[in-house]
């Protein structure tokens, strides 16, 4: 499985949004879409290997920690 080996899908969408919130917008877009990529590879794998269940519960511990940040990046944006 391929962890963080291929660039967010949606990044493109914030190509029309300048500035810092535009940066903060993106970052949390590459980190969703990078979540997404590394949950895609765990479901591929599915059902796994005993021996390979704690790994699996690790990898999983830190994409939620991940979309914690994505959701804190996104309350960060000023209003518009």
């Amino acid at each position: 499985m391929t962890i963080r080996g291929m660039p967010a899908a949606s990044a493109g969408r914030v190509s029309a949004t300048a500035g810092p919130a535009g940066d903060t917008e993106l970052r949390a877009i590459e980190t969703v879409g990078g979540v997404i990529t590394d949950l895609v590879g765990i479901a591929e794998r599915l059902p796994v290997r005993h021996d390979e269940l704690e790994s699996i519960a690790r990898i999983l511990d830190r994409l939620s920690q991940e979309i914690s940040e994505a959701a804190t990046l996104l309350r960060a944006i000023p209003n518009q």
